[in-house]
């Protein structure tokens, strides 16, 4: 394990230099971002630990502090689910763990996940980030490892779907259930993973000789949902194919029939990706096909992952997909 002694020796800055950069103050002292890139460069190479982490960890009989940065917005309640699947591959590796819940708002990770806050843990989990959230990191240089969750950034370990598949899966149920006339309704915050779902239904839709046609919605906003499907004609076919990308645009999906008076089980053939599999949900909503998110697994890949950097010397910056059609 390195010091700050020997990394300032490696870069050729001052030891003041480089235990400023370290503590995440570089831009606060008007360091240049070169100079801090070099620095924490050298530092992940060399193996340091921050000197922070390393009396937290003493502190608490060896045991590693992972933080999971959590979006508070319509995804909070997954949580409990993935951290079920931390928690599980934590047991069964006999690993020593300590996991603490960093709740923050989409868009305001940079207040947050600072370099010097990060200092004081062992490894972090950034989960469901918005495009802002990214391109923070994007810009950003940390020494504590970092594993990104349903999100994919160049340089990052990430742990993902496959998105394209997923589509294309629900297409295959589309077509078998006889539609050939579909709408595809997606977030309208144009996140890659939604993109790739769109793609793979279309595409494997209009090989087969479907029809479709995708709209942005917001899956906050029932209404916003209501005011895409209005621009569909739907006069044209005795049964309508729609696929929502999530399935927190289900909602919308059946306010806008049950206004136009249509019975979504006589005349719409719905098909979601979804996490909702609460006994309420799947009461009201009881006439859907679901292509389950295997958030558990996830979440078990992504401490794997983060195991794997502090034990193992690190992991390579990539996509691992986890298969969504292990779960039932």
């Amino acid at each position: 394990m390195s010091t700050v002694k020997e990394i300032a020796k490696q870069t050729g800055y001052s030891i003041s230099t480089v235990s400023i950069v370290l503590r995440g103050q570089g831009d606060a002292r008007s360091i240049s971002k070169k100079t801090q890139v070099k620095i924490i460069k050298a530092a992940k190479d060399m193996g340091y630990t921050p000197n922070i982490s390393a009396r937290r960890l003493r502190k608490s009989e060896e045991k590693h502090t992972v933080v999971v940065y959590w979006p508070t917005d319509y995804r909070a309640g997954l949580v409990f689910r993935f951290l079920q699947g931390i928690y599980g591959y934590i047991e069964r590796v006999s690993s020593k763990y300590e996991v603490i819940i960093y709740p923050y708002a989409p868009n305001t990770l940079k207040n947050f996940a600072t370099a010097m806050n990060l200092s004081s843990y062992s490894a972090a989990v950034v989960c469901a980030a918005s495009n802002e959230d990214l391109e923070y990191l994007s810009n950003s240089r940390f020494v504590t490892p970092i594993v990104l969750y349903n999100r994919h950034l160049e340089n990052y370990p990430c742990v993902m779907m496959d998105s394209y598949a997923m589509g294309q899966n629900a297409a295959e149920i589309m077509l078998d259930a006889g539609v050939d006339r579909s709408v595809v309704v997606s977030s309208e915050q144009g996140y890659v993973f939604s993109q790739k779902r769109v793609e793979g239904f279309t595409d494997a839709y209009t090989a087969k000789g479907g029809r479709c046609r995708s709209i942005p919605a917001n899956p906050r906003d029932p209404e916003s949902v209501c005011t895409a499907l209005r621009s569909i004609d739907y006069s044209l076919a005795d049964r309508i194919g729609v696929f929502c990308t999530t399935d927190h645009l289900v909602p919308g999906v059946y306010k806008y029939f049950q206004d136009a008076k249509h019975s979504i089980k006589d005349r719409v053939e719905l098909v979601t990706i979804g996490t909702q599999d609460n006994e309420i949900f799947s009461t009201l909503f009881s006439d859907i096909h679901t292509i389950n998110i295997p958030i558990e697994e996830m979440g078990r890949c992504c401490i794997e992952l983060i195991d794997r950097s502090i034990n193992c010397g690190g992991v390579e910056p990539k996509v691992y997909t986890v298969n969504y059609r292990a779960v039932k």
